[in-house]
Formats: C-alpha cells, structure tokens, sequence
C-alpha cells in the first residue's frame, strides 16, 4: 500500500468463470503495459464555509463518469488537504462527506499530471443536532483492494478498553499468548495513521492505543519501501495492522497511571503517556512489577531462551503451553519467558516531521527482568523398532537480564526526484543466571541407565547493530527509477560459564564420574549486502525491473574449554577436544529480471533470478581444516492479484529462496554441557532451499456484515538441517577421544530432503442482531513431514493438526462488554521408527470474559477460563482445570477519570503451565512453575485531553 490516503481502483461485478479464464490468459500471454498506468492527481484544501477552519478526516471520492466501478479513494489530513493520485485522463464526479456537513459535489474534469481543485468549502448541516444519536447500521467490514477495512464503531467495547481488545472482536484476527494473528499469518508491524508505532512490538502497540480514540482498523500486506518507491511489487510484504484514528483525537494527550499493591507484597506500578500533534506524536511506558507482567520481544532473552542461561538440548526451546498468567491494569506485554519474572522497564516511541522534508520515527526501550523458573520434564526418544529410551528432568533456574535496544528511520526527501531512507537498530544486553538440573535415563523396560546432577554459573553479554540505507531517484519518464539499498550488521555474543556435574551409569556396570569445567566462548558477525534495481515503463500496462545483489556473511566462533578447580577458583588445562576456532563465509551474487503487469482488476508479477552462493568453513584449532563449496540456484518467483468484484480478493504467491547454515550448526566442536545431551556442529553442511506457495481468497461483504478468508499454504525444503541422533548402547568413543557414555546422545545437524509444511486456515465472522453480538469462526488444518536420522536409521516424523474456534463478541453498549470463546487444538504425531505406537493428543480451551459498569460507575470485570488436556502421558495433566480472574472497581472524578479496584488473581488457584514438542527423535513435555493466587488493590487515573479541531 503506497499511502494511507490512495486506493487502487475498485472494480465491482461478479463475472465468475469468465474471470478466472481472464486471468489465466493474461497471465500466459504477458500483455506489455505500465504498472503505474498514468499516475495522475487530484488535490485540494477543505474548510468549514463559517469560520474557515480544516475540516479534518473527510472522504473525498472520486467516481469515473464513464466507467462508475473505477473509484479511488482519499482523506483530509490534520490540514485539510487531500491528494487523490494514480489517476487516469477522464471526467470525474468528486464526491465529499463528513460527520457534521452537507456533502460536497462536484465534476472535475483529469487531463494533466497534477489538478489542484483549491479551497473547497463545506456547509454545516443544521439537521445534525449534537444531542442527537444516530441508530443506522454501521457496515463492520468493507474490501477496499488488498486492504481489509473494519469499523471500530461496529465493534462495541468498555471505555477502558484497549485496541487489542477491540481487534481480538474482529473476524480473522486472533490475540493469543503476546502474539497478534490475522488473516493465519503473524502481525509483524502496526501502523497509527500510516506511521511506524512501536513496529517491532504489535501486540506492545495494541496494548498501549486506547481504543475510544480508534476510526478504522485496516489490515494489509505492507509492500517494500523499495516496491512502494517503483511500483513494482517485490513480493516482500509484512502483514500489518494499521489503525485510524478518529479525527477529533489526533490532537491532545491521553494515557493512564496505575499503582497496585497486594498480598504477598505483589505490586505493580505503571504510566503510559502519549502526545499527539499534527506532524509530532510521543509515547512514554514505564512499568514495574512483580507479578509477571512482561514486555520482552525475543531479542531481549539472550541466555535465558534455554533455561538458566545454558546452552539448550537440540530442539528444546523456549516454553509455551498452556499456561494463564495473572496480569494488572495497564500492562505491556510481549512474548512471554518462562516462570515468573520481576520486571522493570521503560519505553518511548516518538514520530515527527522534523521539516517537510524530514521525517523521522524511533523508539527506545530498556527492560530488566529477574525470572526465576522451576521446571519438570520428561522425555521419550525413539530408538529402533518399537524400543524407546526415557528421560525424567527437574531444574531450577535463576537470571538477571538487562537490554536496550534502539530502532530509528530517517527519510530525507530531498527533491521531488531523489530521496534517502536511513533506518538504524542497534541492541545491547547482558545475562547473569545460575541453574541446576537432576535428570535420570531409563530404557523401555524401566531398568536404570543413568543419572545425572549439574550446576552451571553463566554470564553472557550480547551485542547487535544493524543499518539499512537506501537511496531512491525517479527518472522524467513515469515509471523509470533507480535505487540502492546497502544494508550492513554486525553482532557480539559472549559468554563465560562453570559447570560442574556427578554422573552416574549404570548400563553395563556402575561407574561415576564428575565434569568441572569452565567455557569461554565468543562468536562474531558481520554482513554487508546491496541490491541495485532499475525498472523501466513498457507499453501501458506493464514493467521491467532489473536487480542485482550483493552479499556477504562472515562469522566467527571460538570457544575454549578449560578443567576447573573449584576449590582454588583457578582454571587448569585447556580440553582441546573440547575447543575450537572457526570461521565460515557466505558469499552469494544474484542477478535477476522481472517483469509486472497491472490493468483493471489484475496484478501480475513474475520474477527469476540466478545465485550463485559461496560457503567456506575453515578451522584453525585445534587442527587446521578448510572447506570450501559452491551452490547454483535458479530462484523464480511469481505474485498474481485479482479482484474479482469490489469485495473479493484472489492472490498467488510462489516464492523461492536459500539459506546458509548458522555458524553454530557448522563448528564441528562437541558442546558437553549437558553430560547425557552431547551436541556438535557439521562443517559439511550445505546450504537449504525452500519453495513456499501461498494462496489467499478474501470477502468482505459490507451488505451483510460478513467476512470470509481463507488461506493455504505449503513448504517445502531441499538439504533441510536437521538433527542426526545416536544414542549409545555401550561407552564409544568419538573424534578427539570423548567419551559419548552408554544411554548418552550425540545430535549432529545433517541436511535430509524431504521436509514439507502445509496448512489451510480459514475465517468467517458474521452479526447476530437478536444478539446484538459478532460470531467469529476459525478453522485450520495442519500437515508436517519433518525427516531424521537415529541410530543411522531415517526416522520421519509426521504431525496432523486440527485446530478450531468460536468467538461470540458482544456488541451491545460500552457498558455491556463480554467475549464468549471455545478453541480446540488437536495433533496427532506418527513417527516411522514406531509406527504402531501414534501419539495424540488434544487440548480444549473455553474462555468467558466480561465487563460490566453499573450504576454511580461501580465496574465488575470477570476473566474464567476453563482449560482440558488429554492424551499427556502424566495422567495428572489430563485433568482439566479452572483460571479465573476477578475485580471489582469504582469510578469517581470527573468524566470517571479515576478508578479504585480490588481484584483477585487465579481465584482457584489452579493456574498451571504445560507444553508438549514433538520432533524426529523425541516427544518431550514440560510442566513450569507459574504465578498462583494473589489479590490487589489498584488505583487507575486515566488522562484524556483532546482538541476537536486543528
């Protein structure tokens, strides 16, 4: 989407067939034309006709008198002003509205590149009294192109409500778990009227926009600063969410302060302040707590992602589940770490027009986070035939982790010709964490193989920095440009660590032995790449684009193992079997040629490149080792987009792309820091391809209120890096004389063709007027082929998901608030190693959240969820059980700015965290200590202060 204010031509009708063969002929014959057909505009300034002010937020349309389903769309800003573009030589009927005014007519006649209509002049219509409420139906939801519309109006939500709150209301958005969906796919940026809030943080900036100030919600596929520059779409979009605000709230100040303090001297103190102004717009977030309220995006769990600072087992990540925690008023949050955390942070994001020039946006965030997090695991691994090998683990862990990170963009406009996009991120932290775990190994007839007891000491400092800069020139002739984008990075990690371990076999005879090590280990990083595209008008409807890129990665890791002598706290010799010098390098050129097509309701775009990709691996210690491989890819790429009426929506996307292994997985050096768990690196490692087709059909019918979506999607992967696992049977030894002892594991990246990922996901919400609530219903379905190898045998794992849902959201007045939700999640594993010995299992999610204002402004709030598992084989996680969240409030001061509550957390006190992995190798399931019952008394004073007018 090109900006905020632009709309691509809207073209009604329900041809059927006939379409579908339209599109498949264009698409075979590759008519020439131009993308950017001739790309002229309409502008101009609306007033009020009494006392001349800018009458702000208008929708000025544009209808082509000969052709009535060619629209295009545009609204006034803070000015007044509006610029209609992308226009072609025809007569237009210009229609104006706005809340408050007579509509303005008029016919305007487009034949030069840009026609300036001047002031034009609204009158007030005096029909429109203020006390009067206007009961007509509000259309939810419209299909305005690619873009998704829905109308904050249609969706009825508390005073003291969120966007968050409202968006989880609206068909094919899902809210869950810090993380925001829409439309099946992940929410990777939001957008407050066209500008970067918060954009690395969606569900930070849901939390954080007070919904009362909320017009529109739009949901679209952000195309490439490079496509929106050309025109030409690269097929490189980032699903978006992007709120409108209303017009008489896009000037003033809002937020809200709380303090809370509670049993069990649980508190949490917290200020969200925002100023908004014409061309400057500020956010300010501070919060401290120590009830698990968390904002951390996943940059920002540098040695902890794993559990106490350790490096994890293979395939173990950070932990999810089921779990519900209790949160207070006004929280911040993103992805969630494991246990419970104390937390203090501080934020701001900041958006301003430094000239009308210079734009620049940033935010600034700092956290600490002092988490502690108790842990039960079990695991099963398949070996050969229908035999298994099990393993019981407890842990405890504890850390401290400090970050910053600061993100900026910078856009220069320095002509109307040339322009510099400057967008820099820089992020820095440090761990501190201490951990023991206490695991034992028995085989399939429960007969003891081994145990094991460690603790470990860790401290990890990380540092990243990255810059993009990319400078764009348009050429006389419409549709020729040049740019170049050179991006660079650079990152840090380093770390010092104490172990020391007792471990104990029993497999063949009883034997012990001890570990007590220290690791010191330091990997860096750097790239450098630039892309240089030049596109180039061919006839009326389409255009040639030429790319070339330019990249190159360069890692480095060394890692030096040392015996320790814990009593002296000296270090000893140096284990030079378990130490290492690497490097590796990534060099790829890729030269490519698309060609577009866009006419009328089509866009097509068909691309095809040509890499050539270079990996290097070379080690100087222990021994020296080099390696040196070169990969050719042809890479094609194909975008098709149909509308096929106003309110229907078809897209293809075909996409092909590599990637290179980490440095991590190709150091070939053993990592025996979980004595049963031994991992290593593969230097052969070749670089992967993967070929992702996406299928999208949309329909938003404004008549009946109703949106249907639906999604499919399927991945393949060629040399996929997985794990290679052999489990011992008796004491081996491995290169450079380590012992893998009997009933311990080795896992070795290999590559192994034959992954695919494939879903379908669909969505359809729809009104109940006797109700006066929106149902919406989700639907998805899931298939995984992940291939390994154990024991030297190929070992497929196969997942079949199902996955379903329905919301009722209540739609009848701001004081009458609840949302009744049920979703089911079930999954079904096959391994090929066991295939008589399937695992299933289903989780069962039902959630009643309310919020009710009564009389003299006394509040009731009520979060119940009621959470079943079954198929864990602990019978005791079969059980389901109650999470239930509870306050009470009043509201007094003027406009009910204030609050006093008290409110109960985990009523029952059955919160708990449960999650299962499946992989090739192994099922585990994890259960987390969590945050149980707590109370709080919490004071809330809610700032709102908005100018109506510019």
């Amino acid at each position: 989407m090109k900006s905020l204010c632009k709309r691509e031509n809207l073209r009604e009708g329900s041809r059927g067939m006939n379409n579908i063969i339209k599109l498949v002929v264009y698409v075979m014959i590759l008519t020439p034309g131009t993308i950017l057909g001739q790309n002229l505009s309409v502008s101009g300034h609306l007033v009020d006709q009494n006392d001349q002010s800018a009458v702000v937020g208008a929708t000025v349309l544009l209808t082509n008198v000969k052709d009535t389903t060619n629209i295009y769309y545009g609204v006034t800003d803070e000015q007044g002003a509006f610029q209609v573009k992308n226009l072609s030589k025809a007569f237009y009927k210009l229609r104006i509205t706005s809340i408050g005014y007579k509509p303005y007519l008029q016919f305007v006649r487009v034949e030069t590149e840009k026609t300036d209509l001047g002031k034009l002049t609204l009158e007030e219509d005096t029909k429109v009294l203020s006390d009067v409420e206007i009961t007509g139906e509000v259309i939810p939801v419209r299909q305005k192109g690619d873009t998704t519309e829905m109308n904050a109006l249609a969706y009825k939500v508390n005073p003291d409500a969120n966007a968050e709150d409202l968006v989880a209301k609206m068909p094919g958005i899902i809210v869950k778990s810090g993380s925001v969906q829409a439309q099946g796919e992940d929410v990777k940026k939001v957008l407050v009227d066209g500008k970067e809030f918060f954009s690395s943080d969606p569900s930070l900036a849901l939390k954080n926009i007070p919904a009362e100030i909320i017009d529109k919600i739009e949901v679209f596929d952000q195309q490439s600063d490079q496509s929106q520059f050309t025109g030409f779409d690269d097929g490189n979009t980032t699903k978006t969410i992007n709120i409108v605000t209303r017009p008489d709230r896009r000037k003033g100040q809002f937020g809200r302060a709380y303090g809370s303090y509670g049993s069990e001297d649980r508190y949490a103190l917290g200020v969200n302040l925002n100023s908004f102004d014409s061309t400057r717009r500020m956010t300010v977030l501070g919060m401290v707590n120590n009830i698990n309220q968390q904002n951390f995006a996943q940059e920002d769990l540098l040695g902890v992602m794993s559990g106490g600072g350790r490096r994890g087992r293979p395939g173990r990540g950070p932990r999810g589940g089921g779990s519900f925690r209790g949160g207070g008023s006004g929280n911040f949050l993103g992805s969630q770490q494991s246990g419970i955390s104390e937390t203090q942070s501080f934020g701001i994001n900041f958006d301003d027009e430094l000239s009308s020039k210079i734009h620049i946006n940033g935010s600034y965030f700092y956290n600490r986070s002092d988490n502690s997090n108790d842990q039960t695991s079990y695991r099963e691994t398949f070996l050969n035939g229908d035999s298994s090998q099990f393993y019981n683990e407890t842990s405890q862990s504890g850390s401290i982790n400090n970050n910053h990170r600061l993100s900026m963009r910078m856009e220069y406009e320095m002509d109307d010709n040339n322009s510099i996009l400057f967008s820099p991120r820089i992020s820095f932290q440090d761990n501190s964490s201490i951990s023991s775990q206490s695991g034992i190994t028995t085989s399939q007839s429960e007969n003891l193989i081994s145990n094991t007891l460690s603790n470990y000491d860790n401290d990890r400092f990380g540092l990243n920095f990255s810059g993009n800069l990319l400078f764009r020139h348009k050429f006389e002739k419409k549709g020729r440009t040049l740019s170049l984008d050179v991006s660079s990075s650079v990152n840090t990690n380093d770390g010092e660590s104490y172990q020391r371990s007792e471990n104990t076999y029993y497999l063949n005879s009883d034997r012990s032995d001890s570990l007590n090590q220290f690791i010191d280990s330091n990997t860096r990083g750097r790239t450098i790449s630039g892309n240089l595209v030049y596109t180039e008008p061919i006839g009326e409807y389409a255009q040639l684009e030429f790319t070339y890129n330019l990249s190159q990665t360069y890692n480095d890791a060394e890692k030096e193992n040392y015996d320790y002598d814990f009593q002296q706290e000296v270090t000893q010799q140096l284990d030079t079997a378990l130490s290492n010098t690497f490097e590796s390098k990534y060099l790829t050129h890729r030269p490519a040629v698309g060609w577009g097509y866009r006419k009328d309701a089509l866009s097509v775009r068909a691309n095809v490149g040509f890499q050539s990709a270079t990996l290097s691996s070379d080690q100087e210690f222990p021994y020296n080792y080099y390696l040196k491989r070169t990969f050719q890819s042809v890479l094609p790429d194909l975008m098709i987009r149909y509308r096929v009426s106003r309110s229907k929506n078809f897209n293809l996307f075909l996409r092909t792309s590599t990637s290179a292994p980490s440095i991590s997985q190709l150091q070939n050096v053993v990592d025996n820091t979980e004595p049963l768990f031994l991992s290593s690196g593969n230097a052969d490692l070749d670089q992967s391809r993967t070929s992702q087709l996406h299928i999208r059909y949309s329909n938003a019918n404004s008549e009946k209120s109703t949106q249907f979506f639906v999604m499919l999607m399927a991945q393949n992967t060629a040399d996929y890096v997985t794990n290679a696992t052999f489990v011992a049977s008796q004491d081996s030894v491995l290169n450079g004389g380590i012992v893998l002892n009997s009933g311990a594991q080795l896992s070795t990246p290999v590559n192994i063709d034959g992954y695919w990922n494939t879903r379908a996901f669909s969505a359809y919400g729809f009104p109940v007027k006797w109700l006066k609530s929106n149902i919406n219903t989700s639907l998805s379905v899931g298939y995984v082929r992940a291939p390994g190898i154990t024991n030297n045998q190929s070992n497929v794992s196969r997942t079949y998901s199902a996955e379903g849902g329905v919301t009722i959201a209540s739609n009848i007045s701001e004081k009458v608030d609840f949302t009744v939700s049920y979703q089911a999640n079930y999954n079904y594993v096959v391994n090929s190693l066991q295939k008589d010995d399937a695992d299933d299992y289903i989780t069962h999610n039902l959630g009643l959240k309310s919020n009710f204002i009564f009389w003299n402004g006394l509040v009731f709030r009520n979060d119940f969820q009621y959470l079943q598992y079954a198929g864990y084989d602990d019978a005791s996680l079969n059980e389901g059980y109650v999470l239930w969240n509870m306050s009470v409030g009043k509201k007094f001061l003027k406009n009910d700015r204030a609050e006093l509550s008290l409110s109960v957390y985990d009523l029952l006190a059955n919160n708990t965290s449960i999650s299962r992995t499946n992989t090739e190798s192994y099922i585990e399931e994890v259960r987390t200590n969590v945050l149980q019952r707590y109370f709080l008394a919490t004071f809330t004073y809610t700032i709102r202060n908005f100018k109506s007018k510019s």
